[in-house]
Parts: C-alpha cells; sequence; structure tokens
C-alpha cells in the first residue's frame, strides 16, 4: 500500500492528489465530507478508493489504514456508503418529461465512465445501469453488481446530472420485487413468453372461433376500444379491423 502514501498525505493536507508513476488519480471524483478528503485512483488494474481526516464518513468506508489515510476497494459496502453521502451516485427516475438514453448496458461493469463521457453536457439522461437476469446469469454476475459498478462510474466521474437504472427483461414477480428494493428506478417487462406465437399459424376460421370463445367482458372491452377506431401516431393511421383485431389479442392478450 505504500504506492498510495503520497495520495494520502496531500488528501489529508487538503490538497489535491497527483497522478504517479504507479497510480492514476480521477481528480473529477475529489470529494469533501466535513473533516474528510475522498477520491478514487487506479493502481495497476484495480481501482480504490482513498480517503483522509476523520468522521463519520471516514469511519464508515472499510479498508485498510495507511497513516492518516484508508485504502477502500470497490465493494457493495463501500457502494452503499457512496450513495449515503453523494446522492448523485443514486439512480433516479425521470418521468416522461426527460429525455433518457439506455447505453446498451455495462456488461462487465468498466464502460459506464465512457458512456457517461458520451452524455456530458448534453440534454438526456443516462440509463447505465441496465443488463437483463439471462445476461447476469450468463456473466455470474447479480443485480447488486450492476448497480455498483454504476455508482463508481459516477463517483470517479464526478457526474452529478443524474442517470437511471432499469431492471432489464423481467420476467417473475419476485424479480421485480428485488429490483424496486435494491433500488432501480424502473423496469423493463419481458412479456415473451406470454406471446402466443403459434397464432400465426392458425386460419382465419380458427382464429375468430378463438376469440369468440373468450369471456363476453373482455371482448366487449376489445372491440369498444379498438375495433374499425382509427388511432393517429405521428401522421401515420392504424385502424384494426376484425380479422387483426381478433388475431392481435390472441397473440398479445395474454401479456397484458
Amino acid at each position: 500500500m505504500e504506492q498510495f502514501q503520497e495520495v494520502v498525505v496531500n488528501l489529508a493536507a487538503g490538497k489535491i492528489p497527483k497522478t504517479t508513476d504507479s497510480v492514476t488519480v480521477y481528480e473529477s471524483s475529489l470529494e469533501k465530507v466535513d473533516s474528510t478528503h475522498i477520491v478514487m485512483v487506479k493502481s495497476g488494474t484495480e481501482k480504490y478508493l482513498v480517503a483522509a481526516g476523520e468522521g463519520a464518513l471516514f469511519n464508515e468506508l472499510e479498508g485498510e489504514n495507511i497513516g492518516q489515510g484508508k485504502i477502500c476497494g470497490l465493494t457493495h459496502h463501500n457502494s452503499k456508503v457512496l450513495n449515503k453521502y453523494f446522492d448523485y451516485t443514486n439512480p433516479q427516475a425521470f418521468g416522461t418529461e426527460i429525455a433518457t438514453m439506455g447505453l446498451g448496458g455495462d456488461r462487465l461493469g468498466v464502460a459506464s465512465p465512457g458512456h457517461i463521457e458520451t452524455v456530458k453536457n448534453r440534454k438526456v439522461k443516462p440509463i447505465l445501469a441496465q443488463q437483463s437476469i439471462r445476461e447476469l446469469t450468463l456473466l455470474n454476475r447479480t443485480m447488486t453488481d450492476v448497480l455498483d459498478a454504476a455508482t463508481f462510474a459516477v463517483f470517479q466521474e464526478g457526474y452529478k446530472d443524474g442517470y437511471g437504472a432499469d431492471a432489464d427483461h423481467i420476467k417473475l414477480e419476485k424479480d421485480i420485487e428485488y429490483a424496486l428494493d435494491l433500488g432501480f428506478s424502473f423496469l423493463t417487462l419481458d412479456c415473451s413468453e406470454q406471446i402466443r406465437n403459434d397464432i400465426e399459424g392458425a386460419t382465419t376460421d380458427e382464429i375468430h372461433k378463438e376469440f369468440a370463445d373468450l369471456p363476453v367482458d373482455r371482448k366487449e372491452y376489445f372491440e369498444n376500444h379498438y375495433l374499425n377506431k382509427p388511432f393517429e401516431i405521428e401522421g401515420l393511421t392504424v385502424k384494426f379491423d376484425e380479422a387483426s383485431l381478433h388475431k392481435n389479442v390472441l397473440v398479445y392478450g395474454g401479456s397484458n
């Protein structure tokens, strides 16, 4: 840990640490809470939080003490400490009046700093934490890993304009509850298992017969709201006749 000594000394003195041959300092991450200064650094291939001073923030961070400072790994515990003291590291929900951009997700937890660079000073909010359950399983990651990676990236870059977290391709109710409990700011529901692809191979008579067997109130709902009613979408008129309505209700009706 000797390579961090100069960083600790500068932090303790209230100075901005500088990059050395062995340690890269992310100056944009430098923060101060009461008597504690904290900054993110990189040594070799690993990143750390370096804190110096005293007070609640310093005490709550987990790491190895060195002189007047502490060298802290990018752990889930330390991610939650950052969330507690720096609100901009928490994901936000932006509603429908603010443009957001999904950036393909940070599959390995290392790409978000680059994603942040693409949206800085632009009128769009990035969705930094975004990965499906299937991808998490394949990569042996968790929803917690995704949120932690976004937290550390935002802190590293000093990005304070807000970001979102999308629990992507959610299929099960338990995963919805889990994602919301973790702090994801919105959900993308995957209804693919409720979509009936077999209807594509059915005849018109078969489709009409199956639609006729639906509960009366369900049939009346779709017919009253959609049958032969025009919908204007950016200059395009969409209208469902009887055949297309019956087919679409059977294909997608189970997913609503």
